[in-house]
């Protein structure tokens, strides 16, 4: 994980998710990108 400040005091993370497939990385995503979280998920 990295760790950067900007001029305005904010900083930024960067994080890497790694998994097998189903496991719900993107539903992990989801949950902190968007505050939701969808029980049923189609898969592609």
């Amino acid at each position: 994980m990295s760790s950067r400040s900007s001029k305005a005091g904010k900083r930024t993370h960067k994080i890497i998710f790694l998994g097998d497939s189903g496991v719900g990385k993107t539903c992990i995503i989801e949950k902190f990108a968007t505050n939701r979280f969808e029980e049923c998920f189609n898969v592609l």
